[in-house]
């Protein structure tokens, strides 16, 4: 192969690496974020719908109606602590409030809104210790 010819295959090689990458950048439609983002809500409207569905009485029974994957410990490892399985601290309009046994204090009624934050984005937002998440309730 002449080195011309070889310098055009390269060329056209990393033209074709750079599309499919640039492809796979690409951005979502506004119902692929909406859908995403909605797993992380529960909103008025849903709990509504489910309780008509099945009698629930406090938060704890909504979320674990709803999203039960937000009551669930999360698995972290680190060298220094070894494993650990830490569950999301309940945050009630922005107050943390405690553990998720702290949910079946909470009247479905007096709901607005719950939300679920990640570890890091816990973290973040109310400093460390939230390696589990946070559930977020917002009542009236």
């Amino acid at each position: 192969m002449s080195k011309m010819k070889a310098r055009f295959t390269v060329q056209a090689f990393g033209l074709i690496c750079l599309a499919v990458g640039l492809a796979a950048c690409g951005g979502t439609s506004k119902g692929a974020a909406d859908s995403t983002t909605s797993y992380y809500v529960i909103s008025k409207q849903e709990i509504e719908a489910a309780v008509e569905k099945k009698p629930m009485q406090n938060a704890y029974e909504i979320i674990e109606f709803l999203r039960p994957k937000y009551l669930s410990p999360r698995t972290q490892s680190s060298i220094s602590r070894g494993v650990i399985q830490a569950e999301p601290v309940v945050y009630l309009n922005n107050a943390r409030f405690g553990t998720i046994n702290e949910l079946y204090n909470i009247s479905y009624e007096q709901i607005t809104e719950i939300k679920y934050l990640k570890g890091r984005e816990a973290n973040h937002r109310f400093g460390f210790g939230h390696e589990g998440g946070a559930i977020l309730i917002s009542t009236l």
